[in-house]
């Protein structure tokens, strides 16, 4: 039986979950805690990490060897840093953007082929999955920082006063922005 794609299912299911409560939060309480939608969130990602261990035990390397397990990993490191930022910052809107690039994500993931292969001889090496990991990492802490700037420019505008009353001055979200992407 496939646990890790039960499983990976499983924190899809959180995710989706967790973001719907992020975007109610922004839109309807911005000042209530996030507390239910952080935890909902940690959970998913903690049975998100189970499934890559479980595959990477199945298949007996890191999973890195095909589209689907790069996919996989991505998506993971989006909601790890998703969480770090939520539980460090406090703010609902921090969670929106990078949930729902994982959740469009996702919705391709799903329709890759979740088969194990195994890893070419020529990248059969500690420096390719060190080097597939820092990528991923890096391209998570990106899309983050990215959706920061992008709500600091919605900020500066204007015209769109219901959300401006829902997230934090421009000096929070200049220095929130600018030391993720730093």
């Amino acid at each position: 039986m496939n646990y890790h794609f039960l499983l990976f299912q499983l924190a899809l299911a959180g995710y989706f979950l967790s973001f719907l409560l992020l975007v109610s939060h922004f839109l309807f309480s911005p000042d209530k805690k996030t507390t239910f939608a952080k935890i909902l969130l940690t959970a998913a990602v903690l049975s998100h990490l189970v499934s890559l261990v479980l595959r990477g035990v199945t298949a007996g390397h890191t999973p890195v060897a095909n589209f689907f397990e790069s996919m996989n990993q991505f998506i993971f490191f989006i909601a790890l840093v998703a969480v770090w930022q939520l539980w460090r910052s406090n703010y609902s809107f921090a969670g929106v953007f990078p949930m729902l690039i994982l959740l469009i994500c996702s919705y391709f993931t799903l329709r890759i082929d979740p088969k194990i292969t195994e890893m070419y001889p020529a990248l059969q090496s500690i420096w390719f999955e060190v080097h597939v990991i820092s990528a991923f990492i890096s391209y998570a802490l990106f899309t983050m920082g990215a959706g920061l700037s992008i709500f600091y420019f919605i900020r500066r505008k204007k015209n769109l006063e219901f959300i401006n009353r829902r997230m934090p001055a421009y000096l929070i979200l200049d220095k929130t922005a600018y030391r993720q992407n730093a």
